[in-house]
């Protein structure tokens, strides 16, 4: 596909150089919507943030790390099962 795109480009230039810009500006539009197309990547990386949003995060969880801690320290305690205990539990059938 390489080869038909240059191709088109030496058209463009040739007749630009002959004076009938009007053509070779359309066969530049052709040219460029056959290299979009063709050689247009398949999938798209996502862009990691490097905005205010990211900035903002990390100034609040600097300026609110002791909060943060003692909020995810208490969350803990409440939400995560006592494994420990309940194993050695003689009669804990539900595990």
């Amino acid at each position: 596909m390489f080869p038909v795109i240059s191709r088109l480009n030496d058209i463009a230039n040739k007749l630009d150089k002959l004076g009938r810009v009007d053509l070779a500006d359309k066969i530049d539009k052709i040219s460029n919507e056959i290299k979009e197309s063709v050689y247009k990547p398949r999938f798209k990386r996502q862009i990691k943030g490097r905005g205010v949003a990211k900035i903002k995060r990390k100034l609040y969880y600097t300026k609110n790390k002791y909060k943060i801690k003692v909020r995810t320290k208490k969350y803990r305690a409440k939400k995560r099962p006592m494994l420990t205990f309940r194993k050695r539990l003689k009669h804990f059938k539900r595990l």
